[in-house]
């Protein structure tokens, strides 16, 4: 190479170096495996020819020190090789640095023993291959530690990945064992299930003699899956014939993905480089299209957590991203935005930075949502975006855009891509209203009903479109109205003023009472007083005849309140009399006894004397008949009257039963005295004394009969004579 392009380049590199590209060069870091390689403390040399970008496979340990280069142990290079050594992730750990100098060379100490790989290619970065007619040289301060044969069971291991999800076009990275068993005699077969993951298990192709000084050899090369494919290792120790099974990995194959909106993507759930977010995703070219789980160079980072997706700038011309099916609504408007940064050189290849939709994920059909026209220019995150609404209502894909042509711009990152009903477009909103009356009484139903939107939900937790209330005091009701096919609120307020209604007091007096009886009733608290009986103004007398409620509205100033009262009406007693004989001789006692009441009053008929009680003893002063009268009186105060009748005799001598003539004789008497009829039909004798208690009495067929009162006191008796329905009381007194 000639000194001044080596110059010019030098200073290049420097510039670089200065705005944080000094790796600019550590990015070829692609490619393919072309066989292991096994560094002694001698000089090894390996052919490199040249081809597509490729790597060779070597065991490193930490703590040795490895020398690749085309300029020592014999090694020879034309061209401008480049040399990259890097882990199995990979990540570039050590490059030449001679920038398309003279020779390649690596000074390089092993921090992590492990798996590694020293990458070939043409220079200026990244060429299409590596030089032709080259030898490469390489060697180790230290050769590889023989390893102990096995024995017994091998102990468990790891395998790495760990589960993920896939797509069945995709090709998975490769699974291996994550800890070096370091010894010799093993063996290792890959296993893999689509029933479960404890089988029925098939053996796998692949590698089977355990390879300590290169883990990397032991891996097995994942194919595509288009079922879930559960994975293990069988681990063999050939000197005891003993195993071990390491659960791998399960592959699951994800289904086809539709979202509705609200629709995010960040990418932060692609498992690896290079993957979608999900299989329903797609991409016009995937070596345009990139997605990456970590910052890389030339300003590839993530706006939002690690993950991004790039448009490079290697493949001219216009490239896509396409998301799954998003479902929309007519009616409703939509936005979508994305996030976006190119490289800090400020390069201009990049243009037409735009978003679109479409029913179908191809390039045609599309309309445009947003658009970045021109250079698309920008060092730091800058946001694309705009609204829009669809024809009909289905499923739309969302697109990304953009056109790449070869410039210092090497890539245009993007990020963060958004579609969502936003809140703030009228459109979206509900036209929420509310109905009620702006005046209402204290205690009155107040009914409100809101109106424009899907769904509701009222201060008072009822969701309703229509509720009732019944406020006392002045209130302010607030109701969140919700498009149910946008989902965005609104919210209004109606503030109802509230008058007082009166306070109604309602009393009567007596606040009981007997049917018949009158009772008044008497309201205060109001104006004006409408009565359930009918009645107006603040007092009313009625005369109930059962136990009832009475009612009285009172109205002020336009509100009015009702105020009820029970009023207990208890059932008259069931009052009855009795006398002890009906019939009498004036002074003569007679027993009255009332029942059915509590206390007692009587009322005779020929004497204005009340008598008190039940039973009483009267003595009669005036002949003739008489009736008297008892008023009883319950527990409750209630009254009822029954009425007993007696006849009332002079008894001053014998009087004519009826044709029959009776005679009484001697009268007075010394205690013998006889009662004679005239016939011989059956009659009856009763002697009462002054108690009125019977002391003697006979009956017979005779014409007479004799009365001996010998034993009885001198006094006054009373003789009473009985014939069929006749009844004579004759005076007697005995001496």
């Amino acid at each position: 190479m000639k000194l001044k392009t080596f110059l010019s380049l030098k200073v290049l590199a420097v510039m670089l170096g200065l705005i944080g590209y000094n790796s600019l060069y550590a990015q070829c870091i692609q490619g393919s495996s072309s066989g292991t390689i096994t560094p002694l403390v001698t000089w090894q040399t390996v052919n490199v020819t040249a081809g597509p970008v490729y790597y060779l496979d070597f065991v490193a340990t930490a703590g040795v020190n490895y020398t690749f280069t085309y300029c020592q142990g014999g090694g020879q290079y034309s061209g401008d090789p480049y040399l990259t050594i890097t882990n199995g992730v990979p990540t570039a750990l050590a490059f030449n640095d001679d920038y398309c100098g003279l020779g390649s060379n690596i000074f390089w100490s092993c921090n992590a023993s492990g798996p590694h790989r020293i990458y070939f290619s043409s220079c200026c970065p990244c060429g299409a291959g590596a030089p032709n007619n080259s030898i490469l040289a390489y060697r180790a301060d230290q050769n590889p530690v023989v390893a102990t044969p096995c024995a017994g069971t091998p102990s468990l291991n790891t395998i790495l990945p760990a589960s993920f999800t896939t797509c069945p076009s995709y090709t998975n990275p490769a699974m291996n064992l994550v800890t070096n068993y370091s010894l010799s005699g093993l063996t290792v077969t890959w296993q893999s299930s689509t029933i479960s993951l404890v089988g029925p298990w098939s053996t796998l192709t692949g590698p089977t003699v355990y390879d300590y000084n290169n883990l990397g050899a032991n891996a097995y090369n994942t194919p595509t899956v288009g079922v879930t494919t559960w994975y293990q290792a069988v681990v063999t120790c050939t000197n005891s014939n003993q195993s071990v099974t390491v659960p791998g990995p399960s592959i699951y194959v994800a289904p086809a993905t539709t979202n509705v909106v609200t629709y995010n993507e960040s990418f932060e759930g692609i498992p690896f480089n290079f993957r979608l977010p999900n299989c329903s995703w797609n991409v016009s070219n995937m070596n345009a299209c990139q997605t990456y789980t970590s910052s890389q160079a030339n300003n590839r980072t993530a706006r939002t957590g690690n993950k991004y997706a790039t448009f490079t700038s290697t493949v001219s011309g216009t490239h896509y991203y396409y998301s799954n099916g998003i479902w929309m609504d007519a009616g409703v408007t939509y936005s979508a935005s994305m996030w976006y940064q190119t490289d800090l050189n400020l390069g201009t290849n990049f243009s037409n930075l735009e978003i679109l939709y479409g029913a179908t994920q191809t390039n045609t059909g599309l309309t445009s949502i947003a658009l970045q026209p021109g250079a698309v220019v920008s060092p730091i995150y800058k946001s694309l975006s705009n609204t829009f609404v669809v024809p009909s209502s289905g499923l739309y894909y969302v697109v990304v855009r953009a056109n790449a042509t070869p410039g210092s711009a090497q890539y245009l990152t993007w990020d963060d891509l958004n579609v969502m009903v936003p809140c703030n477009v009228a459109s979206n909103q509900p036209n929420l209203q509310v109905s009620s009356a702006s005046v209402i009484c204290s205690g009155a139903a107040l009914n409100l009903t809101a109106s424009g939107a899907n769904s509701y939900t009222w201060s008072t937790g009822s969701n309703s479109a229509s509720i009732v209330q019944y406020p006392t005091t002045p209130m302010s009701y607030s109701v969140t109205g919700t498009n149910t096919l946008t989902g965005c609120t609104a919210t209004a307020v109606r503030n109802v003023l509230v008058n007082p209604s009166p306070n109604i007091t309602m009393i009567a007096t007596p606040g009981m009472a007997c049917p018949g009886t009158s009772v008044t009733m008497q309201a205060s608290g109001a104006g004006t007083y409408i009565w359930s009986t009918g009645g107006n103004g603040p007092v009313v007398t009625i005369t109930p005849s059962a136990t009832a409620v009475y009612s009285v509205t009172g109205t002020l100033n336009g509100c009015a309140t009702t105020q009820t009262l029970s009023l207990m009406v208890y059932n008259s007693p069931t009052v009855s009399a009795s006398s002890s004989r009906n019939s009498m001789c004036v002074n003569e006692n007679v027993t009255l006894t009332g029942s059915g009441a509590q206390s007692y009053q009587w009322m005779a008929s020929n004497t204005s004397v009340l008598y008190q009680g039940s039973p009483i003893s009267i003595m009669p002063t005036v002949a003739g008949p008489a009736s008297y009268t008892v008023t009883g009186t319950d527990a409750n105060g209630c009254t009822a009257k029954a009425v007993v009748n007696v006849n009332v005799e002079a008894c001053t001598g014998i009087s004519q039963l009826g044709a029959s003539a009776i005679e009484l004789y001697p009268n007075p008497n010394k205690g013998d005295f006889y009662v004679k009829s005239t016939d011989k039909s059956v009659f009856g004798v009763e002697v009462i004394d002054v108690t009125g208690k019977v002391v003697w009495n006979s009956t017979s067929q005779s014409s007479e009969i004799h009365v001996s009162m010998k034993d009885r006191a001198a006094g006054v008796y009373y003789v009473r004579i009985h014939k069929g329905q006749e009844l004579k009381v004759v005076k007697m007194v005995k001496e």
